[in-house]
């Protein structure tokens, strides 16, 4: 019976592919293994980091078949392909696994057997070994790292940033540096000149995509799902986006500057795959240096841009912009750490299959404004429990009469939102919008100056803030006085009758039932806490005497 060989590919960067070049193990391994006549399935991981197992599709696959008992020898161009950096308990884990199903480790010019006692002391010692040498190998780079920095040299990824690109003179990646792309250049300051004279990230990114600019091509690794087999291929984002815009109006590196150890890769903190996470460090850790590159943009428009960008982030009295959803507990579900408001949101539920879930986050996390611990709940879980605390409420006649008592009176003196007045000031905004539109077209068409554009616009975003306060005001008045646009015996209809004409509602009639029982909803470690939750009076009451019957128990 022929010997059944794995042969595992793997380097741990791009860097490495000089040293140890993939397409030389991927035509060494091969013709080694049928030299000694095995039959080989390679599992080829092309460009992965050796941290930890989960972050290797390839090994995975490999210890799988492992413990199918398919694989006899496991063949790779030294011991550190395998595993170099994972904890001792992963170390041991693989070991373990090879010996119980009696596989051996070669290399090209040694030979293993995990079930002999001096060859398992040997691996596990060269794998501690290998893990000793990555962490001073780290140390090492840390240290030159940060002289580099210090020098002004560039020490970003295999990707330099837009508007340069490496200095292909200097082999020696110790000595590179950045140097200009012309057209690149060209869009970069054409971004700071369009930021500065008025427009939006928003207005500049559109104006790119139509006028014939195009992102960068770069080299992208693909495998094909036939063969298995990998390769560059070149790609590129099919137009710009007002991320790239902001991430341009804010990046020093286009003073000449070097800005480096803005963030770090924890070993504590886990991503959702199980790799490090990337954190940012506090800025008193960052380093400042005059790069070794030329300036694109002077210091003098750098700080307008600044300065335009905190003017936008601080300007007071304008929300942002919301569109409505179909999250039911919308402005009725309270976070019971911060009393925000959760928002609803989808988040990722499987991967493989691409599909998602609705949930509900403190909106100060969600906005990224305020850094609050209170945990997410399921959105499906909490409508549930909410509606069935409707339907409970709705079976007392009692106090469905107190309640629409109480609305009528209510509804008597408040009276109607002013309409009219609303409908006037949204069509002030809307022509103001317009108004910004038609300059923009005349400032991009050469009918209108620079500065007479930037002063012109300047009083039309002022007229913007002032007039969006108003119609949110008026907007806000019309969700307190909300029960006024909705026939009150239309309501009360639905609350009697509420398992038959509740689900056939539109999502917006929905909350607005919601709304007229629920003033405040806790949401509490993942889970409704119902008693420091508020219904309006009287449904209150039936709250409130569920409370007792529980404490009394």
């Amino acid at each position: 019976m022929q010997t059944r060989c794995a042969i595992y590919i793997r380097v741990s960067t791009a860097k490495q592919e000089d040293r140890y070049s993939l397409k030389q193990q991927r035509e060494d391994l091969p013709r080694m293994a049928a030299d000694r006549g095995w039959t080989c399935t390679i599992y080829d991981e092309g460009v992965a980091s050796a941290e930890t197992m989960a972050a290797r599709p390839q090994f995975q696959r490999l210890l799988a078949d492992v413990r199918s008992g398919v694989i006899d020898v496991l063949f790779v161009k030294e011991i550190e392909r395998i595993i170099r950096t994972g904890s001792r308990q992963e170390r041991g884990e693989v070991l373990d696994l090879l010996t119980k199903h009696k596989v051996r480790i070669e290399t090209p010019s040694n030979a293993y057997d995990p079930a002999n006692e001096n060859d398992a002391f040997t691996l596990d010692l060269l794998f501690s070994l290998s893990s000793r040498e990555k962490q001073i190998i780290i140390r090492r780079m840390s240290g030159g790292a940060i002289k580099a920095a210090q020098e002004g040299r560039y020490l970003g990824s295999r990707f330099s940033p837009y508007g340069y690109e490496y200095d292909k003179t200097y082999s020696d990646i110790k000595l590179r540096k950045l140097v200009a792309v012309p057209k690149e250049a060209e869009v970069v300051r054409l971004i700071f000149k369009m930021y500065l004279d008025g427009h939006g990230t928003a207005q500049i990114t559109r104006y790119l995509n139509t006028h014939g600019y195009k992102p960068r091509l770069r080299k992208q690794q693909v495998t094909d799902k036939t063969t298995g087999e990998k390769a560059q291929q070149v790609v590129s984002a099919d137009r710009f986006y007002s991320k790239f815009i902001c991430d341009v109006l804010k990046n020093q590196v286009y003073l000449g500057k070097i800005i480096w150890n803005r963030c770090h890769y924890s070993d504590e903190v886990k991503n959702r795959s199980g790799g490090k996470k990337y954190i940012r460090n506090p800025q008193s850790q960052w380093i400042a240096a005059r790069g070794q590159h030329e300036p694109i943009i002077d210091q003098e428009i750098f700080d307008q841009a600044q300065a335009i960008l905190r003017q936008r982030r601080d300007r007071h009295g304008v929300p942002r912009r919301s569109i409505p959803s179909d999250y039911l507990l919308t402005r009725v579900l309270i976070c019971n750490l911060c009393n925000q408001h959760m928002v609803g949101g989808l988040a990722q539920q499987n991967r493989r299959l691409g599909t998602k879930r609705k949930w509900y986050w403190c909106s100060t996390y969600k906005l990224h404004t305020r850094d609050c611990p209170g945990e997410r709940i399921h959105a499906d879980k909490a409508e549930a429990e909410v509606i069935a605390k409707l339907r409970q409420v709705c079976q007392s006649e009692e106090i469905l009469k107190r309640e629409e008592t109480q609305m009528v009176e209510q509804l008597s003196k408040a009276g109607r939102t002013d309409e009219v007045e609303y409908v006037l000031f949204r069509t002030q905004l809307e022509d103001v919008l317009t108004r910004q539109q038609k300059l923009l077209d005349q400032h991009l068409g050469g009918l209108l100056g620079g500065e007479q554009f930037k002063r012109m616009n300047q009083t039309l975003l002022d007229e913007e803030a002032r007039l969006r306060v108003v119609v949110q005001r008026l907007e806000r008045e019309a969700i307190q006085k909300e029960t006024t646009q909705y026939n009150l015996g239309t309501i009360m209809t639905i609350l009697r009758n509420f398992d038959r004409l509740f689900g056939s509602l539109t999502p917006t009639k929905q909350k607005l039932v919601v709304r007229v029982v629920f003033s405040r909803v806790i949401s509490n470690n993942g889970s409704i806490d119902w008693s420091a939750s508020e219904l309006h009076k009287p449904f209150q009451l039936l709250l409130s005497q569920e409370t007792e019957a529980v404490a009394s128990k």
